[in-house]
């Protein structure tokens, strides 16, 4: 697992993998570091195996995810740096 944190935001992320029958999905928690409260949670993945690497948030407030995956049906926005798998 790894976790991030930024200046701006006040929260703690942690990210990370959890085992399914066909692979692995990704999750983070948004964790508030004064009480230890779970704030929010959510479990993303596709078909395969997905492994997160790191999170960092922006200036923005936005949550970045970094990390790879197999899966060729991992849902992601229509901003996001690669769309589609590229093989590997």
């Amino acid at each position: 697992m790894t976790r991030g944190t930024s200046e701006r935001d006040t929260y703690i992320y942690i990210v990370g993998e959890t085992d399914k029958e066909t692979g692995r999905d990704a999750f983070i928690l948004q964790i508030d570091p004064e009480s230890g409260d779970l704030i929010n949670s959510k479990i993303f993945g596709g078909s395969s195996y997905d492994h997160t690497r790191g999170v960092v948030t922006d200036p923005y407030g936005n949550i970045h995810i970094t990390g790879y995956t197999l899966s060729r049906d991992l849902p992601v926005t229509d901003d996001a740096y690669q769309k589609t798998s590229k093989g590997g």
